[in-house]
């Protein structure tokens, strides 16, 4: 199945799209990813994965050139971070698959299971660590809360938390590997002391389709003494 990227948004006048760095953030902005799906909806893989990867490396060269010419002088040391930054993302088909299935993720999560109402179905799932360490534990919920017969449209709500315990355990393990292999105590401010994250999401299903109509959902995270929220909506267009 195809799936086109969406476009990022920025709340702060800062990062303001028309941004060199909203360009980059936007680097996979309108390239159709093939997802592979199964009978229950869940996403299995990435098809084109490698092709993305190659694309959007290319996007940012073409966009660091563009800047340079912009500037009359080259910001080696920035373009550098940038592309490790990137090339760190999409060093793998695992890491690839992850950033390209995000918001597909929670569009299709809801698909291809029965709800009944108050019956909240609940199941542990993982949350991918933004510090690129395991992932964190969490508790998931799905909830049929309402139907409309004469609509034919179910709202389901989704919901996960990480665990606090697990998210302690995991940054504990970092921490430590990274007094190894660095040989002292990180500095200030450069190791989160604690990270929790939380998403929430609205989807209206039309059961006579079997599709998603329409999706929002949050993410929160608390990474040490900054909070940050991404927030995602869908809306379907019949044509």
């Amino acid at each position: 199945m195809g799936w086109t990227a969406g476009k990022t948004t920025f709340d702060s006048p800062s990062q303001a799209e028309q941004s060199f760095l909203g360009q980059v953030v936007n680097l996979m902005n309108g390239r159709q990813i093939i997802l592979e799906i199964d009978s229950h909806g869940a996403i299995r893989g990435v098809q084109n994965w490698k092709g993305l990867k190659t694309s959007a490396l290319k996007s940012l060269d073409a966009l660091a050139a563009a800047e340079d010419v912009r500037k009359g002088k080259p910001d080696t040391a920035l373009m550098s971070r940038l592309r490790t930054q990137w090339e760190s993302m999409l060093g793998t088909q695992a890491q690839v698959e992850e950033l390209c299935t995000r918001e597909a993720q929670v569009y299709f999560k809801v698909l291809g299971r029965g709800y009944a109402p108050n019956t909240p179905f609940e199941y542990q799932d993982l949350f991918p660590n933004p510090l690129g360490g395991d992932a964190f534990p969490t508790h998931a919920n799905m909830a049929l809360k309402t139907f409309d017969t004469q609509t034919g449209r179910a709202v389901i709500s989704w919901s996960q938390v990480a665990d606090p315990k697990q998210v302690s355990r995991i940054l504990e393990s970092m921490l430590k590997e990274m007094r190894a292999r660095v040989g002292k105590e990180p500095q200030e401010g450069e190791f989160p002391k604690a990270i929790s994250m939380e998403d929430h999401a609205e989807i209206v299903v039309d059961v006579t389709t079997g599709w998603v109509k329409t999706l929002k959902h949050a993410r929160s995270v608390n990474f040490g003494t900054r909070a940050q929220v991404d927030t995602t909506s869908i809306i379907r267009i019949s044509k």
